[in-house]
């Protein structure tokens, strides 16, 4: 089935747009730029990167409590030593994916601040533009531009301005 919103006619896994292409070609976003979103988020960005970190030297662990119960209690026959080393591997395996759940929670809460930043600095951009932008814009480029995944939106059309909030008024 067809996205009614797609007005290009194109799947979501498609190419980029050549017009899309060029504009990026003219006006690259700077890193500067990018980073200046990020920003407020630097703490919570350093946590994540620790998490990360933590969780890959955790993950270390594995293969050499592999290779102590492969060559020290495996041929000694020690159940007590071998029994201590997969308690370590389980024990690995539960703090990476207990971490990687966590750094997964913040990346993800992180990234939808952002976007909903982007998106917020988005729709009042629009609401400060004067009606002559609104009269000359083609009747609802508005929606597919602003109202694809966003809270709030603006419906461009007939010469009038209607805001609202998905699913309501």
């Amino acid at each position: 089935m067809q996205n009614p919103m797609d007005t290009n006619n194109r799947s979501r896994g498609s190419r980029l747009d050549p017009a899309d292409r060029r504009q990026l070609e003219d006006s690259p976003v700077s890193l500067r730029r990018i980073l200046r979103l990020f920003s407020p988020y630097r703490a919570r960005l350093l946590v994540i990167v620790a998490l990360i970190v933590t969780s890959s030297v955790i993950g270390l662990a594995q293969p050499f409590l592999v290779r102590h119960a492969i060559d020290d209690a495996l041929p000694r026959q020690e159940v007590t030593l071998l029994l201590w080393l997969v308690g370590g591997m389980i024990g690995v395996a539960v703090a990476s994916a207990a971490i990687g759940v966590v750094q997964t929670w913040m990346s993800t809460t992180v990234g939808q601040q952002v976007m909903h930043r982007l998106r917020s600095d988005l729709f009042a951009h629009l609401q400060r533009q004067p009606l002559s932008f609104f009269t000359r814009t083609r009747g609802g480029a508005g929606d597919v531009t602003v109202g694809s995944g966003c809270a709030e939106y603006v419906h461009v059309g007939g010469g009038r301005r209607v805001a609202g909030r998905r699913g309501g008024a």
